[in-house]
């Protein structure tokens, strides 16, 4: 079976994949490992369609799917068979283990960061399924406003939470350092006491995504200059 020579070089068009039982596809411009751990999240967040149709959840074979997926493409155009092979077993690519570094698939990352399925879905969480912080220009301008919302508040919020949910926190602000996102103001900004976020955290978060997760019943409670309300 047809496999692509190097799993960690990039091809024509990028790595694609698509799950016909949900009509869902692999986001543009990520690299193999991403689209592996993604395709492992989406079909454990789709339990039942992925155990009727008994879909793979171990990265391995997932991982065999995308190339034999990516390599059927090549092998469909005209000159890019150059980047399919015939072994079996590449030996470009195997699958991590780290939790803690989760990211390098993340738009704008400047360092090797591991991820696992649970990573991406704990990234995707913060940054949304695109995993796509906004610029610095925006986060900055955001970071401005909070430090003078008077719901900027709670320092303790982060010893008073859950330890398993505290410990995420906690990797989260190890991937923003290792992506080097910040602002001017970082050591102002605590936590919304309106909608219980990490605002260090926040500011980096799409617009999109933000409105898509808070309520009618927070976003009552924020303050009438928050920038959620303004963008």
């Amino acid at each position: 079976m047809a496999r692509l020579q190097d799993r960690m070089r990039g091809i024509p068009g990028g790595f694609q994949f698509h799950q016909p039982q949900t009509n869902w596809r692999v986001p543009e411009g990520i690299d193999f490992r991403s689209a592996v751990a993604l395709i492992i999240a989406h079909r454990k967040g789709n339990k039942w369609i992925t155990q009727q149709h008994n879909l793979s959840t171990d990265e391995r074979q997932v991982a065999d799917e995308l190339d034999e997926f990516n390599a059927a493409r090549m092998l469909s155009h005209p000159g890019w068979e150059r980047f399919v092979g015939d072994t079996s077993a590449p030996k470009t690519w195997s699958p991590s283990t780290s939790l803690r570094r989760l990211a390098s698939g993340v738009a704008g990352a400047s360092s090797a960061v591991r991820r696992t399925a649970a990573g991406v879905k704990l990234v995707a969480e913060w940054l949304g399924a695109g995993l796509r912080p906004v610029d610095h220009a925006l986060a900055e301008k955001r970071a401005a406003v909070c430090v003078g919302c008077p719901m900027n508040g709670d320092p303790n919020w982060l010893q008073r939470l859950d330890a398993a949910v505290a410990d995420q926190i906690k990797t989260l602000v190890e991937v923003k350092n290792d992506l080097k996102l910040s602002t001017t103001s970082d050591e102002k900004l605590l936590t919304c006491k309106a909608c219980d976020c990490f605002l260090k955290l926040k500011v980096h978060a799409p617009i999109e995504h933000i409105k898509a997760n808070t309520s009618a019943t927070v976003k009552a409670n924020l303050w009438a200059k928050c920038w959620i309300l303004s963008e």
